[in-house]
């Protein structure tokens, strides 16, 4: 019996991109290896992640003067990024009008394991090492206290 592949929209998603301090100047560094896209340290994506994360970081980075504009786009990169390993299991680089006309109908009702209460960070440091937040969800939705 063949191991079946679980649904990515039944498990919540890692975070990918780090604050702006942590992540370096993309434009004066090689990334090593491949983005762990499905927090399973035994799966592989598809294609390779390298590329897709090269061009995030380098069009995030030019917005290292504006905290809040990077912050912004971070969390709309790191959002299409998500949905193009996990749900299409594509690359970035072959997206069509077609693929982004699907991205917003999958923004405006994600499956409900990418959905927070609250906002936390992506990554805590912990004995020096920074740690995906296991919390941490693409989407956060406003809970009413009543």
């Amino acid at each position: 019996m063949a191991l079946s592949t679980p649904n990515p929209r039944l498990k919540a998603p890692t975070p990918i991109i780090d604050n702006l301090k942590f992540i370096g100047n993309p434009f004066k560094q090689h990334l090593l290896s491949s983005v762990d896209f499905t927090g399973d340290t035994s799966a592989k994506a598809p294609f390779s992640t390298n590329r897709d994360l090269e061009y995030s970081l380098k069009f995030l980075y030019s917005y290292n003067g504006s905290t809040a504009t990077y912050n912004s786009y971070r969390r709309e990169v790191e959002r299409l990024l998500q949905w193009c390993w996990r749900i299409e299991q594509v690359s970035l680089l072959t997206l069509k009008r077609e693929h982004i006309e699907e991205f917003m109908r999958f923004c405006a009702n994600p499956p409900k394991a990418w959905i927070g209460t609250k906002n936390v960070a992506r990554f805590k440091t912990k004995d020096g090492q920074r740690l995906a937040n296991q919390d941490w969800r693409p989407f956060v939705v406003s809970v009413s206290k009543s």
